[in-house]
């Protein structure tokens, strides 16, 4: 992989950006969770894509999120946890905690805790490789750094629910409860916005409960995704991104009261019915929908080659 430095990231950042532990080892027909979650198409175009650099600013939030997620395993790899004692959890409890336990080592007294474990399983010729976060208990618990704007549109539920699903499908013997939990540190959270919205985060840091599939239900899934991906490689123009994997904006359709003069809407509208009814009303004007722009391609590998994207984004 080669990398450039365009926006002169001080050196002190850089070992750190660089650091590699993604310990996914990529193979012939194995594919991660997480890579299965894409659309079809940005996994077919990205195996395509040769000859590519990466700057290290893309690298910062990867990074960011990794270095929560050792933070938080060393804390309880190096006993931390028992410190809990302070918030009032019973010594006698704590003591029951294993970390990362062998099968031989659970009994009905202990309360088994796994921490960033990998597991694969075969399906339809492929090998599918997943790696969670936290189990306590039997509760999977997801950690991720994130944006309030996720937290309040849950634009992102369907993905974490197939994705935290599928550990489960992964790791039955160790995951015993249907429910999961998401944990989100917010990079972007601002106290003062409490007050003016009751749905903004309280804290930097909120906890979302996520029902999961039953591992019968999402291994059909898994099996109707790995046929797509296999039919759409044999393509040479894959099946394109829909609206909603393209993370497109909801239509919005710009009145203007004087045609001549575009550089500011008159009214803005969700509908293009309302949008057209305004300006009959009014009977004069023009309605014109606003650019919708695929934040999607901007953080896929395929950007530079995928004909969607340049479709719908010059270059």
């Amino acid at each position: 992989m080669q990398y450039t430095n365009d926006h002169s990231i001080h050196i002190a950042f850089l070992p750190w950006l660089l650091k590699g532990d993604y310990d996914f080892i990529p193979a012939a027909k194995t594919i991660s969770v997480t890579t299965l979650l894409r659309p079809i198409r940005q996994i077919v175009l990205s195996q395509r894509v040769t000859g590519t650099s990466t700057d290290v600013s893309d690298l910062i939030a990867s990074r960011l999120g990794s270095a929560i997620h050792e933070s938080i395993e060393q804390s309880w790899l190096s006993d931390a946890y028992k410190k809990l004692t302070a918030l009032g959890y019973k010594q006698e409890v704590l003591d029951k905690i294993i970390i990362n336990p062998s099968k031989n080592a659970l009994t009905n007294d202990v309360i088994p805790v796994y921490l960033e474990q990998r597991a694969t399983r075969k399906i339809a010729g492929w090998t599918v490789s997943g790696k969670f976060d936290v189990i306590f208990d039997g509760v999977l618990a997801d950690i991720k750094t994130t944006s309030t704007y996720a937290y309040l549109t849950d634009n992102k539920d369907d993905a974490y629910q197939k994705q935290l699903s599928m550990y489960w499908w992964l790791n039955p013997d160790k995951i015993t409860s249907s429910t999961a939990h998401i944990c989100m540190l917010f990079t972007d959270w601002q106290k003062f916005k409490v007050k003016q919205n009751p749905d903004y985060p309280k804290l930097r840091l909120a906890t979302k409960d996520i029902q999961l599939i039953k591992p019968n239900i999402i291994e059909q899934w898994v099996s109707e995704r790995i046929r797509m991906l296999e039919q759409e490689l044999q393509k040479d123009e894959p099946i394109e991104c829909t609206d909603e994997e393209l993370w497109l904006p909801k239509p919005v359709y710009a009145y203007y009261a004087n045609p001549l003069k575009l550089d500011r809407a008159t009214k803005l509208f969700d509908s293009v019915l309302d949008a057209n009814a305004f300006c009959a009303e009014k009977g004069k004007g023009i309605v014109i929908p606003k650019p919708r722009e695929p934040k999607r391609c901007h953080y896929c590998d395929a950007f530079d080659i995928c004909s969607q994207r340049k479709r719908m984004i010059n270059d």
